[in-house]
């Protein structure tokens, strides 16, 4: 919804098996910000584990921090919701 965004990525290789990772994506125009660390383990050959998470954070009528909008006659707030991810991957 802004023009405006700053936005970073970090990656550490804490061991030849686990990679962690985290990605910021701020709104500068209204200091709204997404952030989604990840850490990926790879647990044999064929197979990685993934856990992840997405937080969202910010004012009232800001870009990650939601919107108040009227639904026909209810009002209700849109705004991305904070979550956890975890995935079991198998290659075959």
């Amino acid at each position: 919804l802004g023009r405006s965004y700053l936005a970073g990525l970090i990656r550490l290789e804490a061991h030849p098996l686990v990679n962690i990772s985290g990605t910021v994506i701020a709104n500068i125009e209204d200091t709204s910000w997404l952030f989604q660390p990840k850490v990926t383990w790879n647990l044999a050959q064929n197979m990685d584990l993934l856990l992840g998470a997405t937080l969202a954070q910010g004012p009232s009528d800001s870009e990650f921090g939601g919107f108040d909008v009227q639904l026909g006659l209810q009002e209700a707030t849109l705004s991305p919701q904070n979550s956890v991810t975890l995935w079991l991957t198998v290659y075959f």
